[in-house]
C-alpha cells in the first residue's frame, strides 16, 4: 500500500482490491452477525456524501453526527 497515507486513501484501496470482502460485522436484533462488504460500505458513504453536498455542506465544513453505535 505505497502512498496510502490517509484514511480515505486506504479505504478506497480496500474497496478497489477487496470489494466483496466483509468490512463490518454487526449483530442484528436476534444476535446474528450480519456483514457488509467494502462495496456496501462505500455505497453508503457515497450516498451520505451526496446528500450532504445537496444540502450545501462543502469541503472544510464541520458536521456532527449524533447517533447510537450502529451501521446505519
Amino acid at each position: 500500500m505505497k502512498n496510502q497515507d490517509t484514511v480515505p486513501k486506504r479505504f478506497r484501496y480496500s474497496v478497489q482490491h477487496h470489494a466483496d470482502t466483509a468490512a463490518l460485522m454487526v449483530k442484528d436484533e436476534k444476535g446474528i452477525f450480519q456483514s457488509s462488504t467494502y462495496r456496501d460500505v462505500y455505497r453508503t458513504i457515497s450516498a451520505l456524501g451526496t446528500g450532504l453536498h445537496k444540502i450545501g455542506v462543502k469541503r472544510g465544513d464541520h458536521v456532527a453526527i449524533i447517533s447510537d453505535n450502529r451501521m446505519e
